[in-house]
């Protein structure tokens, strides 16, 4: 990932201040482009962790390439190992590839549904908004993916470190050559793949009625942290964002019910949307 919650919300402040003075209708354009630069320094300090050339064994393309498909954490230790710095697996990641690959592996077609609570600073959204999706795309498990957090910026932000795989990551480069690259749309907050595959970022509480990828909708939703600590402590509001969720996001698939829904996050208030379908 580019940055963290708490680094979006230290820049946004800053950004807030520094143009505190700029013209009401000059502002929300100018704040717009510092945001885009000061992400893009941070695509480009990401791909400086990248090795020049693969370490990987050419000889040994296909069978890592097959065990990758079926073993989400062998793929992330395997082709991302600029985020596993430290040894060891914690149980959060444990249960994250459970789900991923109930998820993506799934033989029926019934959509899943899981809601995970999870600590700060466990990299939740490192796993499950990046290297999950990245999963996915590369074996062609989804067509269509949806990112929305409690703020737009964040997945923007996401999608950026995932383009910035495709775009220069060497180990996917020696084994996926048909994926990797910039794709037929490439755009902030939304891309499509070389190989046809779709992630796009929305914002919690935003119009989502009538999202196509052409004929298809989406075929899994990641949910990241939608509540921030000042709105869920209002009653009103965490029943609001409940509605939205039930009404806008559980309804974004095919009429087949074959949707995944993934909802994961920190735990802000003990009756928060996460809270309440942490019991269902």
């Amino acid at each position: 990932m580019l940055f963290s919650k708490e680094e979006l919300d230290e820049f946004l402040i800053s950004n807030e201040q520094k143009h505190e003075n700029t013209p009401n209708e000059l502002k929300g354009a100018m704040q717009r482009k510092d945001f885009l630069e000061w992400m893009d320094e941070l695509k480009n300090e990401l791909k400086t962790q990248f090795l020049h050339e693969s370490h990987l064994d050419p000889t040994l393309k296909e069978e890592r390439i097959k065990r990758a498909s079926v073993d989400f954490d062998y793929f992330a230790r395997t082709y991302f190992p600029h985020y596993f710095t430290i040894k060891g697996e914690c149980g959060l990641h444990l249960r994250l590839n459970e789900v991923f690959t109930k998820i993506a592996l799934k033989k029926e077609s019934k959509g899943e549904k899981h809601a995970i609570a999870a600590p700060r600073a466990h990299g939740k959204s490192t796993y499950t908004s990046q290297l999950f999706p990245l999963w996915c795309l590369v074996f062609n498990y989804k067509s269509f993916i949806v990112e929305i957090s409690d703020a737009v910026e964040l997945m923007e932000g996401m999608l950026e470190a995932i383009k910035a795989e495709l775009e220069d990551n060497p180990h996917l480069k020696l084994d996926f050559p048909e994926v990797v690259g910039i794709g037929k749309t490439w755009r902030v907050g939304e891309f499509v793949s070389n190989n046809g595959v779709k992630i796009k970022a929305f914002g919690s509480g935003k119009r989502l009625r009538g999202v196509r990828y052409g004929v298809k909708r989406p075929d899994l939703v990641i949910l990241d942290d939608l509540e921030n600590d000042t709105n869920v402590r209002s009653k009103d509001q965490r029943d609001k964002l409940e509605d939205w969720v039930d009404e806008a996001v559980l309804n974004l698939g095919s009429a087949d019910g074959s949707l995944d829904v993934l909802y994961i996050g920190t735990i802000l208030h003990n009756d928060s949307v996460l809270s309440r379908k942490l019991k269902l």
